[in-house]
């Protein structure tokens, strides 16, 4: 049975991930202006007017009501003759439906559809692995790559990958080839590394980790802060990689998505107390068990489209049951709206403490 803190932090991510499925308090979520922006975002990045990306989705069956946003991709320039690749997905394992679009009249129809490997199954991920991905191909063709675990991986290690290269034939699309392929670390595989690293694989001394918040910075060394519940009451400490400037580049080399995870484990992790008093630490996790949880997928600019940033600050808390909420730190930045403003500012009081230390890492 879950005790103190941590039943309520397993609780407050409970709420978060029913909350995740509306994507916000659907009395106060604005559907239609939802929409909106994200037409404007996807304008942004295809070149389409944000009125074509609305006929599109209404094509497709995405109506303004809908409090969910499925687009996942939208490439209206690599196919030619005018077709638009667009890439919807849906449920906990990202399931994907590719489909290829041409304009007709003033709004869009559909030229083909696929959603299903050739044994059936979706093109969706195992669990906790890499959303699926499909993308335009020059010459005519659509690539989507779908992860795979090989036998006894572990649980979110998905090492390899089945590719899949759809090619047009007149107005249509066949499948063309079929191939699995090894599959390399990425960015998410290294924010996984570090989660890894970072969080106990058991609990020493009857502690029990309240949460562990890890500070990834633009460009320096990462490192994060811990709260511990022990027999004493709540200690806090500040975790770091020995010796190292910065975890090794997931770029640098070649790399399995378990090679990756391994090698971040195998880096000795030293520990250093961070002073604070019983009090302050309470009052600390009472204020986080008043906080919803539920964040927006990115942090907005005033105009509602997603604020993206090359060298800023990213903050991954990481709770008991494997729960992951991640933040920019925005804060400072005039007219930009935090994924969670409130966690935010839960985040930058506790940094506080973090900062008053001998040790002080540059924020």
């Amino acid at each position: 049975m879950l005790r103190g803190s941590a039943a309520f932090l397993l609780f407050f991510i409970a709420l978060a991930d029913a909350s995740a499925l509306l994507g916000q308090d659907s009395s106060k979520f604005d559907a239609k202006a939802f929409h909106r922006a994200n037409d404007r975002e996807w304008s942004a990045k295809t070149g389409l007017p944000p009125e074509d990306i609305r006929r599109l989705q209404l094509a497709a069956g995405i109506e303004d009501d809908e409090e969910l946003n499925p687009i996942d991709w939208i490439d209206a320039k690599t196919l030619g003759h005018e077709r638009i690749l667009l890439v919807t997905a849906v449920g906990s394992g990202h399931c994907l439906t590719v489909a290829v679009y041409e304009p007709h009249g003033r709004s869009f129809r559909k030229l083909w559809s696929e959603y299903a490997m050739p044994d059936g199954g979706g093109f969706c991920h195992p669990s906790l692995c890499r959303d699926a991905e499909a993308r335009a191909a020059k010459k005519n063709r659509i690539i989507v790559s779908v992860p795979a675990q090989t036998e006894g991986a572990q649980m979110g290690v998905c090492d390899l990958q089945t590719v899949l290269t759809f090619q047009a034939a007149g107005k249509s699309y066949v499948l063309a080839k079929t191939e699995q392929v090894g599959e390399r670390c990425r960015a998410e595989d290294y924010m996984r590394a570090l989660s890894e690293a970072f969080t106990p694989d058991d609990n020493p001394d009857g502690r029990e980790r309240l949460i562990t918040i890890i500070r990834v910075p633009g460009f320096g060394a990462e490192w994060a802060f811990a709260m511990d519940k022990t027999a004493n009451g709540l200690e806090m400490k500040r975790l770091a990689f020995r010796e190292l400037k910065r975890l090794p580049s997931i770029y640098e080399n070649p790399r399995t998505p378990s090679q990756c995870i391994a090698e971040a484990k195998s880096i000795p992790i030293d520990e250093t107390p961070i002073s604070i008093s019983q009090s302050d630490a309470q009052r600390l996790m009472n204020g986080l068990s008043k906080i919803d949880l539920n964040t927006d997928s990115c942090p907005r600019n005033p105009n509602g489209t997603c604020a993206h940033f090359r060298d800023g600050t990213t903050y991954r808390l990481v709770f008991p049951d494997g729960g992951i909420v991640q933040l920019e730190n925005v804060s400072g930045m005039k007219g930009v709206q935090s994924e969670n403003p409130a966690l935010l500012d839960w985040l930058l009081e506790l940094m506080k403490y973090v900062r008053t230390q001998e040790i002080q890492p540059a924020q």
